[in-house]
Parts: C-alpha cells; structure tokens; sequence
C-alpha cells in the first residue's frame, strides 16, 4: 500500500483526508462571482437519499454555493449532449490517482446563462482520496433538448468508469503495478473487481461516494492471501 494512503488506517480518523498534494476547491459564495449569471435550473444530492433532489424555486442559492473562481467561461469545454460531460468526466483522473465520481452530483449541478451561452456544472470529488473538482460544460447547442444516449452507449461509459476505478484502487491504493508483475496485477485486479462489484450492489451510493478504502482493502487481503 503507498503510504499516501495510509491515513485511511487510523482509528481515530473521522473523515477521509485528502490525498498529499491535492488542492481542495472551497465555494465562493458569490464572492468574485461575475454579475449577469442566471440560474436555469439545479440539482443537489443528499447521502441516504435516492437520485438527486431537484432545487424547488432555489436555483440562484444552489449556483451562489456551487460557483468556483476557477471556471473559466470563455473556454468551457463545448458538448453537443448532455451524455458527452459524463463521457469526459469518467476520464478524467485525479492528481491521487484515483477517478471521479461517475454521477457528479455529490455536491451539485446546476445549468445557468451567462450573456448568449447556457452552461452546465457539475461538482463531483474523487472517489479515493475525495478531493472535490468541478467541471464546466458549454450545453447552448442541447440545453433543453432530451438526451437520446441509448443503452449501450451508458453501459460503455458505465464500465470504462468501473474499469478505472478498479485499476486505480489496484495500483493507487494497493501499490501494485503493472509494469513491475504483470501476473500479480492481473490477479489483484480481479478480485478488487469482484470486491468492488460487491460493494456496489450492496451500496449503490459508490457511484458518487468516496468508497471505504479500509473496507474494501480488508476484503482484498482476505481473498489474495
């Protein structure tokens, strides 16, 4: 195991720290937010709650408390439809190592205007070390328009997400490599898709939730030997 993981380990740790080196973006409020946003919509996931509870009439507050000075407005990242953020965010990997949160509604989402454009936000965090990272999205060609992503086309995007986060945990948190013994990879790899898949059945909130590292490590070692 690196020993940047170590601290998942203590037992007297309350909360899961994040990774050494990581940069944790904190709201702003709407300190530093620029004048001429408006809210269109939001969303906001609550632990223990299924799917995400759409904002009743609190979209301004909900953009107030997302709003990063980090976004950058005049290069948002252009999607033709709604499914290609979650296509891009589940390849995107964290400084840690790990990757983020498949359903980026950990913290939040909302879509607002800004002068001609429309744009959507998404703030997730990381699923080991739990460094939270928001991502911007320029939707004014498909705001408004129903996403037709068929089912395949999820369920690829679905298992590349599980394939990372399975390699990550495997080579991030277990320290074992690739390039050093393959073999070895190949066999830890499978049995923390095995642990993992388990997990998510029993726990479907692993989508968006920072997973337990000791829990998960502890049934690895059980099974590998």
């Amino acid at each position: 195991m690196r020993s940047s993981f170590r601290k998942w380990f203590s037992k007297d740790k309350q909360e899961q720290a994040p990774a050494e080196g990581s940069e944790t973006q904190t709201p702003a409020d709407d300190e530093g937010m620029p004048g001429g946003l408006e809210a269109r919509g939001a969303a906001v996931y609550l632990p223990g709650v299924s799917g995400a509870l759409l904002s009743a009439g609190l979209p301004d507050k909900v953009l107030r408390a997302l709003y990063r000075p980090s976004w950058d407005l005049e290069n948002a990242r252009v999607v033709r439809r709604v499914h290609d953020e979650y296509s891009y965010i589940v390849t995107q990997t964290c400084g840690c190592g790990g990757v983020y949160g498949i359903n980026p509604l950990t913290r939040g989402q909302v879509a607002f205007r800004y002068e001609s454009k429309t744009f959507d936000a998404l703030v997730t965090q990381c699923l080991l070390c739990g460094e939270e990272r928001s991502f911007l999205f320029d939707v004014t060609s498909c705001y408004g328009t129903p996403d037709r992503a068929d089912d395949r086309l999820i369920q690829r995007v679905v298992g590349l997400w599980f394939t990372r986060l399975a390699h990550a945990f495997t080579e991030v948190v277990l320290d074992v490599s690739r390039d050093r013994d393959s073999k070895e990879h190949a066999r830890v790899y499978f049995v923390v898709r095995e642990v993992l898949t388990e997990e998510l059945d029993r726990q479907p909130d692993l989508l968006h939730q920072p997973i337990d590292i000791q829990a998960v490590w502890s049934k690895v070692q059980a099974r590998i030997g």
